[in-house]
């Protein structure tokens, strides 16, 4: 089932999984990764929940963005990576999966998920602060 809902109406804590797929080609909406937009993500999502980020881009590494997030709402976070096999056309894309639930991380098919190390000195982007500087490849 799919839910649709207004990020700012009341919350019910009845959401499984909320996606975020935001980003279209290599634009960033910054509004949608900062420390006030993860507090309206987690708002909505049960305590075992998982936030799913679509953070593929050719130009800026957004890994350091989302692990400072996940990091300062005590959220765990992998990253699995997605590649067109074959020969069938396809698009590189990297999600980033956000959740309390240890055993979601621990389940077989996360094996290939990739943990992110913690940035050094990156700080948490806000509605007030944000770089791109900070995260071009």
């Amino acid at each position: 089932m799919i839910a649709h809902f207004r990020i700012d109406q009341p919350s019910n804590k009845n959401i499984n999984v909320l996606v975020i797929d935001a980003f279209s080609g290599d634009s960033v909406s910054i509004h949608l990764l900062t420390k006030e937009a993860f507090a309206q993500y987690f708002r909505h999502l049960k305590k075992d929940g998982v936030l799913a980020l679509h953070i593929t881009n050719r130009f800026l590494n957004l890994s350091p963005v989302v692990k400072t997030a996940a990091d300062a709402f005590d959220q765990d976070i992998k990253v699995i990576s997605f590649e067109s096999s074959g020969n069938k056309e396809g698009f590189r894309s990297e999600w980033a999966l956000i959740s309390k639930d240890k055993a979601f991380f621990e389940d077989a098919r996360m094996a290939d998920a990739k943990t992110i190390a913690p940035p050094k000195d990156f700080k948490l982007w806000k509605d007030d602060y944000s770089s791109l500087l900070s995260i071009i490849w």
